[in-house]
Order: C-alpha cells, then structure tokens, then sequence
C-alpha cells in the first residue's frame, strides 16, 4: 500500500472513532436528562403529598360545617364527588383544591388515654384534592378526642389521637 493510502485510512479509521464517541457522548447526555427530568417529576409528587397532607391536617382541626361536612360514604364515592366539584374549594400557594370531611362517627372501643383519663375517640376522614399541572388525592383518617362512652366489648383498645391512617390517589 502507498503512503497516501494509508494515510486516508489513518484519517478515516479517525475520524470513524471520534464519530462514534461523539454518539457515545450524546446517548449519555441524552441519559442524564431523562434521568433529570424523572427525578423532577418526583420531587413534584413528592412536593404535592406533603402540601396535601400539611393542608388536610389543617382542615381536620377546625370545626368544620355546612356543605364541607357530610356523612360517611363509600371512600370512592367521595373521590367523584370532588371531581364533579362538589365540596368546598381554596386556593393555596398557586394551587387549587377541594375537600369534604367525613363525620365518621365516636368508636367508644377505640380508646384514648390523655392527662391521666381515658377518652372515646371520634374518627373524621379528611378527603382533599389539588388540581392543575399535577392533580392528587388523599384521604386521610384522623382520631380526636370524645367524651367517654361504654364500650361493649370486653376489653377497648387504645389508639394514640391524630393521624390514623392514609390514602394517597395520583390521577
């Protein structure tokens, strides 16, 4: 082979590599980026969940009445119905939600110890939605305190007050 020859094969065999580095180099970035992008989306869920918990915990220690206060129904049923914008509404660092408070009744076997006596405890379900770029619902179920009832089981069972259990819904 002449000089010339090999020196265009040097040039190609080159310029092949640095070509493919190049595709190597963009997939990664490429990479970086979805990576980047599904992290953000996370940390937008996550930012929304704690937003609904932190505003349903307010809810649940007011008094609440009218149309934001209903019965206990299906939990599903409850989703609908703020879909349908039933409920009550508020606007709240940019973001929009609806909610309805479940009145879920006094428990006189699920029991409470505060200040030395016992207690009844009365369960709300505290049912919030955010709406806009990232929609969400939670419910959430919470215990206070009631004025002792008779239990007629033989032996209640103790709860701690406040948050008992919760649902998280991503739509």
């Amino acid at each position: 082979m002449s000089f010339q020859k090999q020196k265009g094969i040097v040039l190609l065999t080159t310029v092949l590599i640095l070509s493919l580095l190049s595709l190597l180099i963009l997939s990664q970035m490429q990479m970086v980026f979805l990576h980047s992008k599904a992290l953000n989306q996370i940390v937008k869920k996550h930012r929304v969940f704690y937003e609904l918990e932190s505003e349903a915990k307010r809810i649940a220690f007011r008094e609440q009445e009218g149309r934001c206060l209903i019965s206990e129904q299906d939990p599903n049923e409850v989703i609908h119905l703020l879909q349908k914008k039933q409920g009550c509404s508020f606007r709240h660092k940019k973001q929009d939600y609806a909610y309805l408070v479940e009145e879920l009744g006094v428990f006189p076997c699920l029991q409470t110890r505060y200040h030395n006596e016992t207690y009844s405890t009365q369960h709300l379900r505290i049912n919030i939605r955010a709406t806009g770029r990232y929609s969400a619902f939670l419910q959430l179920r919470v215990a206070k305190l009631a004025k002792l009832e008779n239990c007629q089981l033989d032996k209640p069972s103790f709860i701690s007050l406040g948050l008992q259990s919760w649902r998280l819904e991503e739509t």
